[in-house]
């Protein structure tokens, strides 16, 4: 750490690989996430849908 002006500043880095893989996991876990939402939500309008007829 050092200062400047009485504040404290420092330098942080971020192993590339280990950030792209994880945003790689959370990007597939909210693509599947999306596929079962819009799966489900057409099995509850097709319920529905019989359910008026």
């Amino acid at each position: 750490m050092q200062t400047s002006d009485g504040s404290l500043f420092f330098d942080a880095g971020i192993n590339d690989v280990n950030f792209r893989t994880w945003l790689d996991q959370a990007e597939r876990r909210v693509l599947g996430f999306s596929s079962i939402v819009v799966r489900e939500t057409s099995r509850i309008d097709e319920s529905f849908k019989r359910l008026g007829q």
